[in-house]
């Protein structure tokens, strides 16, 4: 599945959390963010505007199955590497998607919960105009839904009568909500566009992939393509490894957003994200703007019918964003997990010498210690003076809060 549009504006949502936690005051203004009333997440007492139990935090259980790497990972690297072999020129098939093939789609994605379909934000393209080019081995879709849609002839379907694709969102996927679930595509495809590609057998292997008999041998399965799908698994499980921080990370964020009370949202605080949204939003919206008219644009590109309450959306995204911060600065409050003055200036010398190093600034280049820390605080007040200092605080925050919350885990690990 293509980036949600919550996640395109993941830089906007990563910035905010850490720079809308500062102190801004001023009288409500419904034009200006910085005179509306808003709260100092670092150091209020946030329980006016949220509520949690403990066992929301310190009550969740992380599943780890570390021989877990999906078939569908294997062949989602098989057929990548067909595609790239595959016909420059457009052929006459027999009407069956393949590997190399371009589908023109409309898809509509949705997980279940309790027994319910839940259509998840900008997995739609349903209202717009034109289907979404798919080439089949492009790897642009997650794991398993173009691999899945392999051998299927859109004449055998309907629009009453869909191709339904079921797959899954990897394990670290940068949503909470999707991460490690199943998901489930209803697809329409409008045209089909036929190429040749190879298919996987040992002369694609040996003299395609210029692989060896030999450097394969050490891998389980009969016959040199089952080797190969061992060999593909090994290399992945080695650079995907089994994420344990992010699996982790997702039960959390689960379980204390199902467990939040929010008692009112801090109107500044929400308005400062919902303008970095529009920002972003804008920003993509340049691109399209020979093709599209705004309104309908922005309905598209987060996945609501057009003529939809778009900027109603836009709130909502904005007030979730809100939401965890709220609920992760009352956790920290609630446990007293924020580092002291002394334990916070050393993590904040850790991060300055961290970015020295980066930048090429190390004490071996000064003719003396004393010229060197004469140049780390020098480094130091540029950066406060570009980021903020707040910025930094509540970075480091979030990096001492995150590590004890995810330390309340119940990790349960399958052995079988």
């Amino acid at each position: 599945m293509k980036r949600l549009v919550v996640f395109m504006l993941l830089a906007a949502l990563t910035l905010t959390f850490f720079t809308s936690c500062g102190n801004k005051n001023g009288d409500t203004d419904e034009g200006d963010s910085e005179n509306l009333p808003g709260v100092d997440m670092l150091n209020d007492d946030l329980s006016e505007y949220v509520e949690i139990e403990e066992k929301y935090y310190k009550g969740y259980t992380v599943t780890v199955d570390p021989a877990r790497i999906s078939t569908l990972d294997v062949e989602n690297e098989i057929i990548q590497a067909l595609c790239k072999h595959k016909s420059k020129e457009s052929v006459t098939g027999d009407g069956v998607i393949s590997v190399g093939d371009v589908v023109h789609i409309y898809y509509k994605g949705y997980y279940m919960k309790d027994g319910e379909k839940y259509f998840f934000q900008g997995g739609d393209n349903t209202s717009s105009k034109t289907p979404h080019e798919l080439e089949i081995g492009s790897g642009g879709f997650i794991p398993g839904f173009e691999y899945n849609l392999i051998g299927k002839n859109p004449n055998d379907y309907t629009d009453d009568s869909p191709i339904e694709v079921e797959t899954f969102f990897p394990e670290n996927y940068n949503s909470a909500e999707l991460a490690g679930k199943t998901a489930y595509f209803i697809v329409n495809v409008e045209k089909l566009v036929e190429y040749d590609a190879p298919v996987l057998n040992d002369a694609f292997i040996l003299e395609t992939l210029k692989l060896s008999e030999e450097s394969l041998s050490e891998y389980e399965g009969d016959g040199l393509v089952e080797k190969y799908r061992s060999y593909l698994r090994d290399i992945i499980a080695e650079e995907k490894g089994v994420d344990v921080e992010s699996l982790k990370l997702n039960a959390f964020w689960e379980s204390v957003l199902d467990g939040v009370v929010i008692k009112k949202y801090p109107q500044r605080e929400v308005k400062e994200v919902y303008d970095s949204y529009i920002e972003q939003l804008e920003y993509y919206y340049e691109y399209y703007s020979a093709r599209y008219e705004y309104d309908e644009f922005m309905c598209l590109y987060l996945g609501l019918e057009n003529g939809a309450d778009w900027k109603a959306e836009v709130t909502a995204m904005a007030q979730e964003s809100i939401k965890q911060q709220l609920v992760f600065y009352h956790i920290m409050n609630l446990e007293k997990l924020k580092p002291t003055d002394e334990e916070y200036e050393k993590l904040i010398d850790e991060h300055l010498i961290s970015a020295m190093i980066s930048a090429g600034i190390t004490e071996d280049k000064y003719e003396s210690k004393e010229a060197y820390l004469a140049a780390k605080e020098d480094y130091k007040k540029k950066a406060f003076e570009k980021n903020g200092e707040e910025y930094f605080k509540s970075m480091i925050y979030y990096e001492v809060g995150i590590e004890a919350m995810l330390g309340y885990a119940n990790v349960v690990e399958i052995t079988e």
